[in-house]
């Protein structure tokens, strides 16, 4: 019984390390890409101002490359 408990406490445990670190390398990414946008949020002012993504008739990547030549 001990035996198997034990197994079965390294077989989680291996298979939750992985997850664990997957979801730290997630928030390193996403904190690198939040410094990156605060930095250029500096330089380009289009990037402070705030937008409604209201989406009717026409496809997301039309819209966002609409939004994103009105602000440059």
């Amino acid at each position: 019984m001990p035996k198997t408990f034990i197994r079965t406490l390294v077989v989680y445990l291996l298979l939750l390390c992985p997850l664990y670190l997957s979801a730290q390398d997630q928030q390193d990414r996403i904190q690198v890409i939040q410094e990156k946008l605060n930095t250029l949020s500096a330089k380009v002012p289009g990037l402070n101002h705030k937008v409604q993504l209201l989406v009717t008739g026409i496809s997301l990547q039309e819209y966002l490359s609409a939004l994103s030549r009105s602000n440059n």
